[in-house]
This record gives structure tokens, C-alpha cells and sequence, in this order.
């Protein structure tokens, strides 16, 4: 497990360093697009249907690979065909779904408000193309991911795809692209992360193709469909509750797409919450799914324990430093923005259901009971649409966030019951109420800090506070004994320097 939480350390830096860049840009759009809401609302709208949209033409493709390929590592004909079949499934699809696309582009346009059709019209034949960059890019990040070259697989994604972001929203701002050359360079930029994956997988060994279909047996190739079918299904709820919110926003709420920019940068907020999470579940999967395939039980729940309090002690980090730096927040935005404090504070209630229940998905996924998330799947999918249906009308952006956080509680609540039903799995302990307390003091100093009268300042400042206070606390309570021992040698090594 050390090994795993230096490599968590290391992703979370990447995954950081990432997010700082999307902060950047999000941040720069705000004012860039102050006098049209519109134009950013359909831009961050278009990738989200092509999100959503990727996951349906992958197929579940990307959790197959990812597991199936530490199988293969030595019967690489086998690998090297499942990679085939990976690769070929969303062109496929692609050829398969685009009749239907084209016939009815009326009927989908009319989805949205009145108001924003002009653009849907104008930019609808790009959307095939860019799903299918996002299917490369998260099929060859599964594989690389699935080598165990977390850092790797995640600086594309997460940095230099938001550097080409930020590169072309510069470009944009002074003036030397127009709108539509905005929007169409975005969409190549996804080609060109897709290239540099494929170009990585390459280089990072036992990567390869062939058609040597006889490799599989019937069985097989059964076990491989029926696989990723149900997958197919995790992974659209994983992707619908992350990204199905802003959409039906767009679609139903008065305002339109105009609605979105709002909403966009308090998800954007809550989205750094996960930033450590998201290190560990990427740096321990691998493992994880090595010790299950191995039968080694006792490593298996040991990795699971300790990986949930370590996620739990990021969560509650996390949801301290951001709720009380949303003020400062608030402070450097554009006027308008003004809901984002409200709207973040109840997602992060979704997300911190999602983290403290440590790697349920994640377990679920590689075990015999995968079957599971196919049924949990088509009842949140349901949940999630009929909850939205019902409160964006009323409510807007805030009914677009309690509709995804009641959604993501009852989901993650009934997977976490599950599999302490099923394998005796449980990731809450003792520890979970010394992580809480640590986490209630070091936001008690939080809150009664006095604002200092800027906002850079006073989050650096307030931040650190909080962040001396609990690691300080978590040293001394011991829920964690990665973290002491990380820190342990943090010192050593500076002491003998």
C-alpha cells in the first residue's frame, strides 16, 4: 500500500496541476464571455452531450480492456486482440448510430429552447466526430491506467488537453479566431490528446494489434460481451450523474444553455473536491484488480480498508477547504455569479456520499457481482431524470443539484449495503469518527478566522490553517497509517539532507 500512496501523491499532483488549468480557463471565461452566457453555456453543453454520448458507443469497452488486459499480461496475442476489438467497436458504432443522427436532427434540436437551436443547427454535424475522439481518449487511458502508469495516463487528459483549452480560449479573447474557429479548434484539440494516448500505449509496451480472432474460445468471447455489457451500464451512470444535470438544465430550465455557465463553475468547484480521490482510486484499481484476479483475499480487503479511510481523510479536506473558501470564491467572480456558493455546497453533500463510501464501484466492477450495477444503474438513470424532470422547472440550477445529490446518496447507499451484504465489505470503522473529528476542529479554526481583505490572500492563508490543523490532528489520532508513514519519511529524508 505505500507504493499505491505515493503513486496517489504523484497523480494527485497531475490531477492538481490539471484542475489549476481548467480553473484558469473557467475563470477566463467567466469574463470573456460576460456579455454572452449564451455562447458559453452551449460550448460546455456540446461537450457534455459528447460525453454522454461517448459512453453509449464505447460499450463498455474501457472497463473491459482495463480489466481483462492484467489477465492477458502473458498471452499477449490475446491482449492484443481484446485492444482490436476495443479499438473497433466505437468506429462501429459510430457508422451505426449516424443514420438515425442525421434523419432526425430536427427532432433533436428542438429538444432545447428557442432560443439556442440557431447554434445546435450550426455546429450538429461536429458532434460525431468529437465522440469519437472521446471514445480514444478513454480507451487508451483505460489501457495505460491498467499498466499501472497512473501519472502517465492522466497528463494528457488532465493537462495537456486543458493546455490546448486555455491556448485556444487566448486565441479566441484576442481576436484572431472567430467563434465558430473557437469552437471547431476545441473539438481537434481531443484529436490531437486521443493521438498522444495512442502514441503512449505504443511506448509503454505490450501494446499492439491483431486479427487473429481464433485466439478466443466461444466462451470467451461470451464472457467478453457479457462483461462489458453490464459495464456499459455502470458506466452511463457514472457519466449521467456527472454530466446529465447540466443537460436536462439546458433543455429545461427557462433560461436555456444560458443558465449553464453558472451551474458549470459550481461543478467545476465541486469537481476539485475529487482531485485526491480520483488519485487514489486510479493508483489502487490496478492493484485492486490484481489481488482479486490472484485470490488473494487478505490483501484484497486490506487495500479496500485502507484505501476507504485514506479517500475518507481527503474527502472531509477537501470539503472544509472549499466551503469555507467559497466566499473568496464568489469574490473574484464577475457579477452574476452569485448562486455558484449555494449550488456548490449542495453538491459537494452528493460528492462527499460518493467519496466516503471508499471503492464500492470499484469492487463491484471487478467481482463476480458485477451484475449488480446493471440493476442500480437503470434506477438511478431513472431517479436522476425523473428528479430533474421535475425541480429544474421549479427550481433551476438548484434543482439541477439536489436532483443529482439525492440521486448520488441513494446510490452510493444502496451499493455500500450491497456489498456488505455480499462480501462483508465495509468502509466505514472507528477510524471514520477520528477523521470527522479531526476534520469538525480544523473547520471550527476555519470559521472563526476573520476575512483578511483579499480574496488570493485570505484563501491561501485560511487554507493552510485548515490544513496544519488537520494533518496535526490525523498525526496524533493515527486513522491512517499510510499517512504516517508518508509523512515519516517526508522527514527523514529533509533531515538527512
Amino acid at each position: 500500500m505505500g507504493l499505491v500512496f505515493r503513486q496517489s501523491v504523484k497523480a494527485t499532483v497531475i490531477i492538481f496541476t490539471g484542475n489549476l488549468i481548467g480553473a484558469l480557463i473557467n475563470y477566463f471565461s467567466t469574463y470573456i464571455f460576460k456579455d454572452d452566457f449564451q455562447q458559453f453555456g452551449f460550448v460546455r453543453t456540446f461537450l457534455n452531450i459528447s460525453v454522454i454520448c461517448q459512453t453509449f458507443v464505447l460499450l463498455g469497452c474501457v472497463p473491459t480492456l482495463q480489466t481483462f488486459q492484467q489477465r492477458y499480461t502473458d498471452r499477449q496475442e490475446k491482449g492484443r486482440v481484446l485492444i482490436t476489438i476495443c479499438t473497433l467497436i466505437p468506429l462501429a458504432m459510430m457508422l451505426l448510430l449516424l443514420p438515425p443522427y442525421l434523419l432526425f436532427q430536427d427532432h433533436i434540436v428542438q429538444l432545447f429552447q428557442a432560443a439556442d437551436r440557431p447554434y445546435f443547427r450550426q455546429f450538429y454535424f461536429w458532434l460525431p466526430p468529437l465522440v469519437l475522439f472521446w471514445c480514444y481518449i478513454s480507451l487508451y487511458e483505460g489501457y495505460i491506467l491498467s499498466l499501472q502508469k497512473t501519472a502517465v495516463a492522466l497528463l494528457t487528459r488532465e493537462v495537456i488537453l486543458r493546455i490546448f483549452g486555455l491556448l485556444i480560449l487566448m486565441v479566441f479573447y484576442f481576436g484572431f479566431i472567430s467563434f465558430s474557429g473557437f469552437f471547431i479548434l476545441t473539438i481537434f484539440s481531443h484529436l490531437l490528446s486521443a493521438i498522444l494516448l495512442l502514441w503512449y500505449s505504443f511506448r509503454a509496451g505490450g501494446f499492439g494489434f491483431s486479427n487473429n480472432w481464433r485466439t478466443f474460445t466461444v466462451a470467451e468471447y461470451k464472457e467478453l460481451v457479457h462483461f462489458s455489457w453490464y459495464h456499459l451500464l455502470m458506466g452511463l451512470s457514472l457519466f449521467v450523474i456527472g454530466f446529465l444535470d447540466s443537460l436536462m438544465l439546458a433543455a429545461l430550465s427557462e433560461d436555456g444553455v444560458s443558465s449553464v455557465p453558472v451551474y458549470t463553475i459550481a461543478v467545476f468547484i465541486t469537481t476539485l473536491m475529487t482531485i485526491p480521490y480520483r488519485a487514489i482510486i486510479n493508483a489502487v484499481f490496478p492493484v485492486l484488480n490484481r489481488a482479486y484476479i490472484d485470490q488473494k483475499k487478505d490483501e484484497f480487503y486490506d487495500l479496500f480498508a485502507r484505501s476507504s479511510v485514506n479517500i475518507q481523510i481527503v474527502a472531509i479536506a477537501m470539503v472544509i477547504i472549499i466551503g469555507f473558501n467559497l466566499p473568496n470564491a464568489v469574490r473574484v467572480l464577475p457579477k452574476g455569479y452569485e448562486s455558484v456558493l449555494p449550488v456548490v455546497w449542495i453538491l459537494m453533500l452528493g460528492r462527499m456520499a460518493d467519496m466516503a463510501t471508499g471503492m464500492n464501484n470499484e469492487v463491484i466492477s471487478i467481482s463476480s457481482l458485477y451484475k449488480f450495477n446493471f440493476r442500480i444503474s437503470v434506477f438511478l438513470i431513472a431517479l436522476l431524470v425523473l428528479l430533474n424532470r421535475i425541480l429544474i422547472p421549479i427550481y433551476s440550477i438548484y434543482g439541477a443539484a439536489w436532483g443529482t445529490t439525492i440521486a448520488m446518496i441513494l446510490f452510493n447507499t444502496a451499493k455500500t449495503i450491497y456489498l456488505r451484504r455480499k462480501m462483508n465489505l465495509w468502509p466505514f470503522s472507528i477510524r471514520s469518527l477520528a477523521i470527522l473529528f479531526a476534520g469538525g476542529l480544523a473547520g471550527a479554526v476555519a470559521y472563526c478566522m476573520p476575512y483578511i481583505g483579499n480574496p488570493v490572500a485570505d484563501a491561501i492563508i485560511r487554507s493552510l490553517a485548515i490544513l496544519i490543523v488537520y494533518i496535526l490532528l490525523l498525526l496524533r489520532l493515527r486513522p491512517s497509517p499510510d499517512l504516517n508513514n508518508f509523512v515519516t519519511k517526508i522527514f527523514n529524508r529533509i533531515k538527512t539532507h
